[in-house]
């Protein structure tokens, strides 16, 4: 249904908030915001369950996310986690914006070329 509408994306923009304004009483819209938020939440809920972190960090894409779709994400991903983690637990965006893998990919490259302890063996 989605597929055949035409959209505009402004630069700037995320994909989710576009829809959301260009087509606010589309209600594939909302499937599609419903299903991702899903998703998503059962995603980061997985991983906090196995690694109980304090603090779980969304970048990339997510980085340009409005933030009603962060908040509705953390309250999905909390009520999907193990009761003792759910208050704990902090959903944050990335300081580093959307390119936070080229961020993260130097800083492994610095660590290793400075430091290179992996190398030797």
């Amino acid at each position: 249904q989605l597929a055949a509408l035409q959209i505009a994306v402004d630069p700037g923009t995320s994909a989710i908030e576009t829809l959301e304004l260009q087509f606010p009483e589309h209600p594939g819209v909302a499937d599609v915001r419903r299903r991702l938020l899903s998703s998503l939440a059962a995603g980061i809920a997985s991983v906090a369950n196995l690694f109980s972190p304090e603090l779980v960090v969304l970048g990339g894409t997510l980085d340009e996310a409005p933030q009603s779709f962060l908040d509705s994400l953390a309250r999905e991903t909390r009520r999907q986690v193990f009761p003792l983690l759910r208050d704990s637990l902090r959903i944050e965006r990335s300081v580093f914006g959307p390119r936070v893998g080229i961020v993260g990919a130097a800083a492994i490259a610095f660590e290793e070329f400075f430091y290179g302890a992996r190398a030797a063996g």
